[in-house]
């Protein structure tokens, strides 16, 4: 459940985040303002979404009888991570989308195939279990996967594999973590670079 909340986050913002600046086209033609709000507005009102739902998560695993440590605090870091790459990625979506509307159908099937490439509705002791040790170390440079992981491990059970874990060198298993910075920081940059345009083409 943990996996497919998270998912559903992502899956949200990035797709709300890439509408929002065509569908507030009027709003941008009349007021002058910085059109990064817009965006964010979008991220954050996924996010009050995700907190109900793991909200909920939570009440549903205490009625189970489930019991949480202090490690739930996990959820704070890994939530403004997710909230970075998701920004990130709704910068560079929503830029692109005001030039090619036949983005919107193309990004739902990287989005079909970013689930089943990510350790959602399965666990990454799975893959590794199947003797595709390779594919696993693939499969956890990506950001989502390593926040799942660790969402698992921390919050769920402690035995479940961590991406850092699968690495001979555990510097290669930063790189999920420092990622949702660098595409933060590079969407935002791209998507500034073209926002004074974006009156014009709308």
């Amino acid at each position: 459940l943990l996996g497919m909340v998270t998912w559903s986050f992502f899956q949200e913002a990035t797709s709300m985040g890439m509408l929002s600046i065509v569908n507030r086209g009027d709003l941008l033609r009349k007021l002058n303002f910085s059109k990064e709000i817009i965006v964010i507005s979008s991220v954050v009102g996924a996010g009050i979404n995700y907190v109900i739902n793991l909200l909920v998560v939570f009440v549903f695993a205490l009625v189970n009888g489930i019991t949480f440590n202090w490690h739930v605090i996990v959820v704070i870091p890994l939530f403004i991570e997710l909230a970075l790459l998701s920004t990130g990625i709704a910068f560079v979506l929503a830029g692109l989308f005001v030039k090619f509307r036949d983005l919107g159908p193309i990004w739902e099937v990287v989005l079909q195939g970013g689930m089943y490439a990510t350790p959602v509705i399965y666990s990454l002791t799975f893959i590794v279990q199947r003797g595709l040790p390779t594919v696993a170390k693939v499969m956890m440079l990506n950001p989502l996967a390593q926040i799942i992981q660790d969402m698992r491990h921390y919050i769920v059970y402690e035995g479940s594999t961590r991406g850092w874990e699968l690495y001979n060198h555990h510097a290669w298993g930063l790189i999920p973590y420092i990622l949702p910075i660098v595409i933060f920081v590079l969407g935002y940059m791209i998507f500034h670079k073209n926002a004074k345009k974006f009156a014009e083409i709308l």
